[in-house]
Formats: C-alpha cells, structure tokens, sequence
C-alpha cells in the first residue's frame, strides 16, 4: 500500500481502486503471481495516489481499458526489466 489512493475520502491500497474492476490475485503467492501476469490476466497489484495509479508487472497485452470502471488513460508503460509497470491517469 505504498500508494494509497483517496477515494470519497477514504484512503484506500489495492484492493479497492476507484477506476478498476477487481482483476488482479488476492494472495501473494509467487505462482499464483507468475501464472496471473503469463496468462495476460493483468497486472498483479495496482497502487493508487489520488488520480494516480501505478501497476506491476503489468503484461504487455494486457487490455487495462477492460477493466476500467471510469475513464483513465495510460500516460507511461515500461517493459524492460523483471517487472513491467504502467502509470494511469484517471480523467
């Protein structure tokens, strides 16, 4: 929860984002982890700042605009390295 997000007034971590249906593991185990990023099924956590929101790893055909319950667009995706992360702005 290293970036919390403030929604209604409440801070909130990754379980409940404001502009993002539920799509991402509920436990931290690293297979289930590897298998939910492989299969595409998206990112395995997504943090959130206010209208900010960081994800990783994020697969690269991942389709976050699926998945989205309020409009936000991808300002940054970086796929070099163990983790490939995206950064959205929710508008």
């Amino acid at each position: 929860n290293a970036f919390p997000m403030l929604t209604d007034g409440k801070w909130r971590g990754h379980w409940a984002q404001s502009y993002w249906r539920q799509v991402w593991p509920s436990v931290d185990d690293v297979r289930d982890v590897e298998r939910h990023v492989a299969d595409g099924r998206g990112p395995w956590r997504v943090f959130g700042c206010g209208h900010y929101s960081v994800s990783l790893p994020e697969p690269g055909a991942w389709d976050y605009r699926a998945n989205l319950t309020a409009p936000a667009n991808r300002l940054a995706y970086e796929s070099a390295g163990t983790f490939p992360s995206g950064v959205y702005r929710k508008d």
